[in-house]
């Protein structure tokens, strides 16, 4: 049996005892009936002079109960019947349920901000900026991609491209170069040009790889765009 139903069986034992002590009580008495003495029967003592409480009321019993209920968290408070309100009317919806916004990712000229839902950014250094196209724009056959990377990124001034579809099948490779010092960490302006064929629109992803000639795992590196290649 749950502690709730064993309490609301004690105010029950409770309110109905008061009532069998009220009702049974001796006749030949005073008793206090909406603020005045009454006699009972006979009584065998003078008219009390003092204030009265109506004897037959149980509103003290009551009261007693409520009091323990509350101590036994039985009885919610004004401000948990608050938060009940509130809850029930957003479940109704009543009130907008708010969620986390997706990240937004925005590329400045030498950083990738990370905006989240609650104002916090966390900055990370980009390695590939790409200028033209841009993220989600149209690539179409033999056009010219433009950018900046990180001269780490280069060897003999150049690193790889490729070109993917929708399923993730490569289209295309080649080469990005640079006419600047790519012997530097700063930024370096590349560009390139791909040859692939699509049948129809579809949506695809540009993929720049770290040129590495040590083909040591650790400096492995690669920085994708998603992009709508079109016939």
């Amino acid at each position: 049996m749950e502690k709730s139903q064993i309490w609301l069986i004690v105010g029950a034992i409770v309110v109905v005892s008061a009532l069998i002590l009220r009702i049974g009580s001796p006749t030949n008495r005073w008793v206090c009936e909406y603020g005045v003495w009454v006699a009972q029967g006979n009584p065998h003592s003078a008219q009390p002079t003092s204030a009265c409480a109506d004897d037959l009321s149980i509103d003290d019993e009551l009261q007693a109960l409520a009091d323990i209920l509350n101590d036994q968290k039985l009885v919610p408070t004004e401000v948990e019947k608050d938060k009940l309100s509130i809850s029930a009317s957003s479940s109704a919806g009543l009130l907008p349920v708010y969620s986390e916004s997706p990240k937004q990712v925005v590329i400045s000229d030498d950083i990738v901000v990370v905006e989240t839902n609650g104002g916090d950014d966390i900055k990370e250094e980009a390695e590939v900026i790409l200028i033209s196209p841009q993220a989600n724009e149209v690539v179409r056959n033999q056009d010219v991609i433009t950018g900046q990377a990180r001269g780490n990124w280069f060897f003999e001034a150049t690193f790889p491209l490729l070109i993917k579809d929708a399923s993730g099948e490569v289209l295309a490779t080649g080469f990005v170069e640079t006419q600047d010092d790519w012997m530097t960490s700063e930024w370096v302006a590349f560009q390139g040009t791909l040859n692939f064929n699509v049948a129809t629109s579809t949506f695809g992803e540009l993929v720049f790889k770290k040129n590495n000639p040590s083909a040591l795992p650790e400096y492995e590196a690669q920085t994708s765009y998603p992009v709508r290649l079109e016939p």
